[in-house]
């Protein structure tokens, strides 16, 4: 082999490694480049469940704090240890994620309503839609809902002297309507006062979910709640 041709080898096995020693380079840099941005990913992941997980926490706290309220203001009303038993079930309903679905909701409603108005000698009829949806809701959305329709009951087993109620639960879209009614005096007494803060606590309660409440009067008292329910 002759010396031009020696050295046109020697170039073209110099050129080969070179171009293989940048294919390597830039393969190392590449993979570099997808790793990194990679753990970029990761860690914006990471940053955004520790945001979620902070104002789900912040969320729980504000609840919590509402739901001691509550107890303090039961005890200093002296509830019948029935009822405080009744307001400890609420509680570990409140914050049991495995029910923190509409159908939930609305079957603790019918449950506990039927028993509370069965209790005092009212009979209930429950106009509930069958194709309720299975969504997931937050615990100040169960919670206040839950506790203005407890409310509304208490109301027609205290005051009312009413002998039949019925509870309406319909879904319309985006918001849920609730109708709790009775054949009672209705919600007026001598003088012409609403009942107590009762009312004041439950109207309180619906606009802290964004909905609204109406009370109407006429051979009984009817309480309409509309509230939009909450993205998933």
């Amino acid at each position: 082999m002759n010396n031009t041709v020696y050295g046109r080898l020697i170039v073209v096995v110099a050129g080969v490694s070179l171009l293989a020693a940048l294919i390597a380079g830039a393969w190392s840099y590449y993979r570099l480049r997808q790793q990194l941005r990679l753990r970029e990913a990761e860690a914006l992941e990471s940053v955004q469940e520790n945001l979620r997980l902070k104002a789900m926490l912040e969320t729980q706290a504000g609840e919590q704090q509402r739901i001691s309220q509550d107890i303090r203001e039961d005890m200093v009303s002296g509830l019948t240890e029935e009822q405080l038993i009744r307001e400890m079930n609420e509680i570990v309903w409140t914050f049991n994620h495995e029910q923190d679905s509409l159908g939930s909701l609305v079957g603790y409603i019918r449950s506990n309503a039927a028993e509370m108005l069965g209790q005092a000698g009212i009979d209930v009829h429950f106009e509930i839609d069958e194709d309720i949806p299975e969504m997931a809701l937050t615990v100040e959305f169960r919670r206040n809902v839950y506790l203005v329709v407890k409310e509304a009951v208490y109301n027609i087993i205290r005051h009312s002297g009413a002998g039949a109620a019925e509870i309406g639960v319909h879904v319309d879209g985006t918001e849920l309507t609730v109708v709790v009614q009775d054949n009672g005096k209705g919600i007026y007494k001598a003088g012409g006062n609403l009942w107590g803060n009762g009312m004041k606590n439950m109207q309180r309660r619906v606009e802290q979910i964004g909905g609204k409440m109406e009370i109407t009067a006429g051979g009984g008292m009817a309480i309409t709640i509309v509230a939009p329910l909450p993205e998933a």
